[in-house]
């Protein structure tokens, strides 16, 4: 059984993507989909990338993260396939602890799991016992780089109206990509053990600054709730959790994003 690891990266994020390799070894395999806007930037692509045999190369001129780990998914060729991003860290014990769950899960489509920040601390506070994610326990949120998947290609494309990059919404791809594997029917389950070390702060984070993520929120709850179980999660999210910022606006860009949902046909 081997891994490969999908790192998504646009523009001079390239750069990094050096760092996110760990030393060679014979079941773990790396795959750069890398996003460009002009023709120079694929000079970017640093020699250490190009000289390892273990890592394969794609270059896109287009954007979109969501379109970014689509493209990665079709090139794929894993027994496991490891969404990253160009800031994230692995050790060996990362690689032998997601091999080791998923032979002893074989049911298992789907594994989610627990990052950590550069010094090991966790990201947030997650669930201390495994589960299905189709009873998902209140609180707990899923990110891409906490997702590995079989590579069967049995698993949904990653929503592309959805992610940083996208027309409308900055935000909430990865909730849709869980949401619409759970409802094809793919085994889906969370276990608490950290696999990755990478940068605490996402897009998701930024709710008060960006009319985007705002907008994603409402986005993501119509598409799980429904329209209605969506206006009515608003509301108490506005009255009860949004802070430093205005209600009012805060709860006029999460209703834009529940009928952009319903415009693209998820609600």
């Amino acid at each position: 059984m081997t891994i490969e690891v999908l790192i998504c990266t646009c523009g001079k994020g390239i750069l990094d993507v050096p760092n996110v390799l760990s030393r060679k070894r014979e079941d773990v395999s790396y795959l750069v989909s890398f996003q460009y806007a002009s023709d120079a930037d694929k000079n970017l692509i640093p020699d250490e990338l190009k000289s390892r045999d273990d890592v394969r190369i794609y270059c896109f001129n287009n954007s979109g993260l969501s379109v970014n780990r689509n493209q990665a998914l079709r090139m794929s060729k894993g027994d496991i396939l490891l969404f990253a991003d160009d800031d994230n860290c692995y050790t060996d014990g990362d690689f032998d602890r997601l091999l080791y769950t998923f032979r002893e899960c074989p049911d298992k489509d789907i594994i989610c799991f627990r990052s950590a920040d550069y010094d090991g601390k966790l990201n947030r506070t997650y669930p201390t016992v495994s589960f299905s994610l189709e009873k998902m326990p209140r609180g707990y949120f899923v990110r891409s780089n906490e997702i590995a998947v079989r590579g069967n290609n049995k698993y949904p494309a990653f929503d592309e109206h959805y992610g940083l990059g996208s027309e409308y919404l900055a935000a909430g791809e990865d909730e849709i990509f869980i949401h619409d594997a759970i409802a094809q029917g793919l085994k889906v389950w969370f276990f608490p053990m950290t696999i990755v070390s990478s940068d605490s702060s996402t897009t998701g984070t930024k709710f008060n600054s960006l009319a985007s993520v705002r907008r994603s929120k409402g986005a993501v709850l119509a598409a799980l709730h429904g329209r209605t179980g969506a206006v009515l999660r608003v509301i108490k999210f506005a009255l009860f959790h949004v802070k430093g910022m205005s209600r009012v606006q805060a709860f006029h860009d999460m209703m834009d994003g529940i009928a952009y949902a319903r415009k693209i046909g998820r609600c």
